[in-house]
């Protein structure tokens, strides 16, 4: 019951964590995303390409960590335990994040408004 009690504590730190990020860099993303594709839609789609990419990148961090202590373990294995579950869901975070960032800046190179 306590490594369901581990894992259920790494799930919800895990979502708050990826609408927290998620929250953080819509607004600006779809500022930029709107001067530059000028859609609608194609601003709506890259938001849900980041929203849906850091659910993934957390689902990852979460299925890639076990809670097989042992009943008598001591609170602070568990604790241990999520920190380093949320260790891997920040990895993926950050790499996804680093190749969407690469993916926005090249698209932002290629269809910035020219200034003559």
């Amino acid at each position: 019951m306590d490594n369901i009690a581990g894992f259920l504590t790494l799930f919800v730190l895990s979502l708050v964590l990826t609408f927290a990020t998620w929250a953080a860099l819509s607004p600006s993303l779809r500022g930029l995303l709107d001067q530059v594709l000028k859609l609608p839609d194609g601003t709506t789609f890259y938001l849900r390409t980041l929203l849906v990419g850091l659910l993934l990148g957390a689902a990852a961090g979460i299925v890639n960590t076990t809670f097989d202590l042992k009943p008598g373990s001591a609170f602070m294995e568990y604790v241990w335990r999520t920190a380093s579950g949320l260790e891997d869901v920040l990895q993926f975070f950050f790499g996804f994040i680093l190749v969407y960032l690469l993916l926005v800046t090249i698209l932002v190179a290629v269809l910035r408004p020219r200034h003559e």
